[in-house]
């Protein structure tokens, strides 16, 4: 069995924290959820619910040089904001933008966004949790079907903060 494959089966099987060494980070897995890891560092790794849940959640972790938007640890959450939109697929529609909490980890600034949008006719409701440490911007997209946004919130917030890049070098 491919190791990928029994990660994916053990975490089914209770809450688990995925670490990965080599990019150097830890995030837990909520229970049940699969596990994809990716070389495209744009998708390092994708999280998905389960097909029952008929939620449509997924988190995305995608690792990035630090953006033009953060400078010496600040944002410029308008430029930000307009990066953000210029990555998304030209099929997503209808951007709406919800709210934006800044914070700390430690001495690495942490930013959470909260937005909607349309993707294949379904309205989807996303928190994207960012990370910046000296060399790398860590950006988490937890999403789901919008009707389920809330009810997963609150789980998706816990996800967030329990994310922790490696310590600078």
């Amino acid at each position: 069995m491919r190791p990928l494959v029994l990660l994916a089966v053990l975490l089914r099987q209770a809450d688990a924290t995925y670490v990965d060494e080599e990019h150097g980070f830890s995030v837990p897995i909520p229970k049940g959820w699969s596990v994809t890891r990716s070389k495209d560092l744009s998708k390092a790794l994708v999280l998905r619910a389960p097909a029952e849940a008929r939620t449509g959640a997924t988190m995305i972790l995608a690792i990035q040089d630090p953006m033009k938007a953060v400078f010496e640890g600040q944002v410029t959450l308008d430029q930000f904001l307009d990066e953000v939109k210029k990555q998304y697929p030209k099929r997503f529609t209808e951007f709406e933008f919800v709210k934006a909490d800044k914070g700390k980890d430690g001495e690495n600034p942490t930013l959470a966004l909260y937005y909607r949008y349309v993707s294949s006719g379904q309205k989807i409701g996303q928190l994207q949790y960012l990370v910046w440490t000296r060399s790398r911007h860590w950006s988490l997209s937890w999403g789901c079907l919008d009707d389920s946004f809330e009810k997963n919130r609150e789980s998706f917030e816990q996800g967030s903060k329990a994310f922790k890049p490696a310590p600078k070098r």
